[in-house]
Order: structure tokens, then C-alpha cells, then sequence
């Protein structure tokens, strides 16, 4: 038997049966005991102020998918998304479990933002978590922030972008940003980043056309 030493209440485990704990596999790194004790370090790499950990895959839509070595995956907002959105109040899953493209409706300045991992993943669970603390979505976007846990299944990393490509494409859309924004309502950069929160800053019609060129799951085939 077996047994985690953070867990307040010790429940055994068989050790036979330990893949199947978060604690025999790569997803002990998201678990909420683990990021206490543990306080990984963020990570260091970033492009122009944006945290990109290197080791993750980007969708064009500004989500993230991590492949453990189990095969064990799991997926949330990037940074890009994080900033723009500001701030969430309230989070709500479309799915929990199955074969889908993960999906999660985000309450944020009264607004309510769909975000959809654009590829299909078999869902075994989501960050409940979130529920009760939605501010660590994006306080937290790529550790106590994720989304999603999975599978992979067929498709799940198509068109996903790493390393270089990934970091260009990063670069191309701060531009593209900080020029939509200026055109659209003269909001001013912050040191060369849009503004936190800059989807709360727009019109109401300028609001859903700019989620929709940078966040949507059409946008998933750009920039790529």
C-alpha cells in the first residue's frame, strides 16, 4: 500500500493500482497538494512579458496542451489570454467527462467568453477547484490554472505549435493585438503589452470581434 504524507487525511492506495492515482503519473506536478508544498517555480521563459513555458504546445486560440509520459494530459489558457481577460468570476464546464473538444464558458466583466480546446481530447476530468477560486485561472493560467485533464486521442495535437514556431507566433500576435486595440478603441499599451484586462477596456461591439479573431476555436487554423 501506499499513501501521500501531504494529504491531511491518509488514504492508502494499492500499490498496484498506483497509475491510476495522480500521484503514479506525470499529473501529480497539477495537483493542488503538490503546488502548496512544493511551490514549483514559475517558469522562466517568456516573449515580451508573455510567460510561454517552453516545454508546453500552443493552439492559435491561445490554449495550451501538456503531454505527460503516461500519456496523461492536461490543458488551460496561455498568459496571451490570461491578461486579456483580467480577471474571472465564475467558471463553468461543458463537458467533465468523454471525447470532446474540452470546453469551458468564462464569466468575466459581466461578459460571458466561451473557450474550446480546438482538437479532441477524452476528458477524465476537470479543475473543479476553479469553481470555488476562479482568480487562479489566471493568476495561475499554466500550474493551479489548468483547465482540462485527459487522453489524448486521434487528433488532440493537430496544429499545435512548440519551440520556435510557437515563440513567433507569440510576437506576431502582441502585434496584432496592440494594433486592433489602437485602431479600435486608442487603448494604450502598458509598457509595450496591451492592457490587463483589455477585453473589460472595449465598446460593446468591439468586445466579442476582437475575442473572435484572437480566441475563438476559428481561430485555431491562424498563424500557424
Amino acid at each position: 500500500m501506499q499513501y501521500c504524507a501531504a494529504a491531511p487525511v491518509a488514504k492508502l492506495v494499492p500499490f498496484s493500482e498506483s497509475l491510476l492515482s495522480r500521484c503514479g503519473n506525470d499529473s501529480h506536478r497539477y495537483c493542488e497538494l503538490y503546488l502548496a508544498m512544493a511551490h514549483p517555480a514559475a517558469a522562466g521563459d517568456e516573449v515580451d512579458g508573455i510567460a510561454m513555458p517552453a516545454g508546453l504546445s500552443y493552439a492559435a486560440n491561445h490554449l495550451w496542451l501538456e503531454v505527460g509520459e503516461g500519456g496523461q494530459c492536461h490543458a488551460g489558457i496561455d498568459a496571451f489570454l490570461s491578461r486579456a481577460l483580467g480577471s474571472v468570476e465564475r467558471i463553468q464546464y461543458v463537458w467533465q467527462q468523454g471525447l470532446h473538444r474540452p470546453a469551458a464558458i468564462l464569466t468575466a466583466g459581466a461578459a460571458e467568453w466561451e473557450v474550446v480546446f480546438p482538437n479532441p481530447l477524452l476528458l477524465t476530468g476537470c479543475n473543479l477547484y476553479l469553481r470555488a477560486n476562479p482568480s487562479r485561472l489566471t493568476a495561475e493560467p499554466y500550474t493551479a490554472g489548468w483547465l482540462f485533464e485527459g487522453r489524448l486521442a486521434e487528433g488532440s495535437t493537430d496544429k499545435l505549435m512548440q519551440g520556435a514556431a510557437a515563440r513567433a507566433w507569440m510576437e506576431q500576435e502582441l502585434r496584432r493585438i496592440n494594433e486592433s486595440v489602437q485602431r479600435g478603441a486608442g487603448t494604450a499599451a502598458d509598457g509595450g503589452l496591451f492592457t490587463a484586462g483589455v477585453l473589460h477596456c472595449l465598446d460593446r461591439e468591439s468586445r466579442p470581434a476582437l475575442f473572435h479573431e484572437f480566441f475563438s476555436p476559428f481561430a485555431s487554423g491562424k498563424g500557424i
